[in-house]
């Protein structure tokens, strides 16, 4: 690998803003292994030896630190700003940042969490778990919390003015597919579309696949990949095999030009299925998909019911590391939670674009919340009806207050760590210590997130 000079930094950010100009943030990471100090920038992947001279310019000028380096720590890593010629800034005099107004949001996504029904019983769903002899008619789960109501969908959209909408179902989005037509028929190309969908649409397969792709929707579809372990874990309500709907799905999206782009395939890795991940994005490879997701199964609900093993995150972060070498090599992509340095790179001063104030989530209790869950302690805002109209209520004193407390820098076990995730999930946090004051889903996970990092450095670039 070729030594770089100081201009080629400048460079990396001038790449960052030719092809990102409204980003500000370019997540250069220096690391030091052995005696050799490293740049890496994850985007471009691209990464160079730096010479003394330029370590020593970097250190003179306070952009990097002077201590005692660990074998496989990153030194530090910044914000280039445009404005300033030749100046990196420390993520953490990251300032002036903008906070939610009284008079205006500044929602950039809102998440309709439309129905909590749902045509699969995946054995690890904290609703629904392999319920085959306990399957929720309309009327049980309306007990529970009501689907959104389209009208109420449109007022709330009118009010927050967000640029895109997510279509989202603690069950399958699918399910209410004439409301999500009804929404994206009335707003048209003044919005983007995303959806998490299971793909299990039976005899609507091409309906709902042509009229995603005509509306030019970013679709996240969740699918085990290998088919024994699909057919292990994401079961029909009668307990049979889903694979072959989903095939016959993926099928359909391949009749439309740009699948590959629009189309990304979200897998569980649950605990014993570590070592599968390099098979899985094979096979999603064979499949003619590129854009594949990873992340690690939350021990909650039916999941510890039906006796499905945790994972063990550090394994499952090194072999992300690993296999993702595979991916680029071959046009793939690969994301994770466990690979912050390609993930999250426009919010690494918080772990989510929920906390950071730009995005909120409607769910079916119409509350609303900084998180696709319906955490207490993140929700921020309500709906109520007045009249023939929807109002909403938001917290902005409570809203403030979450934001102000998941900025990474007032984390308080972030400030040393090598790896700017922004904290990590924030309903997460909540789970394992109980408040806001953390970052990271757990020190497991943290770990696993550092290891990942390290290993992925070390076999791409060392």
């Amino acid at each position: 690998m070729k030594t770089i000079e100081l201009h080629t930094l400048r460079e990396i950010g001038k790449m960052y803003q030719d092809h990102f100009p409204k980003r500000k943030n370019p997540q250069i990471y220096f690391f030091q292994r052995g005696n050799r100090i490293f740049a890496y920038s994850p985007i471009f992947n691209y990464a160079a030896y730096l010479t003394k001279e330029e370590y020593k310019f970097l250190t003179s000028h306070e952009l990097l630190e002077k201590n005692d380096i660990h074998y496989d720590s990153l030194i530090n890593s910044f914000l280039y700003l445009p404005e300033a010629e030749n100046v990196f800034v420390p993520i953490e005099d990251i300032g002036n940042r903008q906070k939610p107004s009284e008079k205006k949001l500044n929602i950039n996504t809102l998440s309709l969490i439309i129905t909590p029904l749902c045509n699969l019983r995946c054995k690890y769903c904290f609703i629904f778990g392999g319920e085959k002899d306990k399957i929720l008619d309309t009327r049980q789960i309306n007990r529970i919390y009501n689907q959104l109501d389209v009208e109420a969908m449109k007022d709330i959209i009118d009010q927050l003015k967000p640029k895109v909408l997510h279509f989202f179902g603690w069950g399958e989005p699918t399910i209410s597919f004439d409301a999500i037509k009804e929404i994206v028929d009335t707003y048209g190309e003044k919005m983007k579309y995303s959806i998490v969908t299971n793909g299990v649409y039976f005899s609507r397969r091409s309906e709902i696949v042509r009229y995603m792709m005509e509306n030019n929707f970013d679709i996240e579809l969740s699918f085990d990949g290998l088919p024994r372990i699909n057919d292990l874990y994401r079961v029909m309500p009668d307990g049979s095999s889903s694979t072959q709907e989903i095939l016959a799905t993926l099928q359909e999206f391949k009749k439309y030009k740009g699948y590959r782009d629009k189309v990304s395939i979200s897998i569980i890795v649950c605990g014993g299925n570590e070592d599968l991940i390099l098979e899985s994005i094979r096979y999603i490879e064979s499949l003619g998909f590129k854009n594949i997701f990873f992340e690690p199964l939350e021990m909650n609900g039916r999941a510890i019911e039906n006796n499905i093993k945790p994972v063990d995150a550090v394994k499952m972060a090194i072999n992300l590391a690993e296999a993702t070498i595979y991916a680029k090599k071959h046009g793939l992509f690969v994301f994770s939670k466990f690979l912050p340095a390609s993930r999250n790179l426009i919010n690494v001063p918080f772990g989510c674009s929920f906390v950071e104030g730009r995005s909120i989530a409607l769910g079916p209790d119409y509350n609303l919340y900084l998180c696709l869950d319906s955490m207490s302690e993140l929700m921020v805002g309500s709906v109520e009806k007045v009249g023939e109209k929807y109002s909403i209520k938001i917290d902005y004193d409570k809203l403030n207050y979450v934001i102000e407390k998941r900025y990474a820098p007032n984390l308080k076990n972030c400030d040393d760590c090598p790896v700017k995730c922004g904290g990590g999930c924030t309903k997460c946090s909540i789970s394992n210590y109980k408040n806001l004051d953390y970052g990271g889903e757990s020190e497991e996970y943290c770990r696993a997130r550092r290891e990942a990092l390290a290993r992925y450095i070390e076999l791409a670039f060392v």
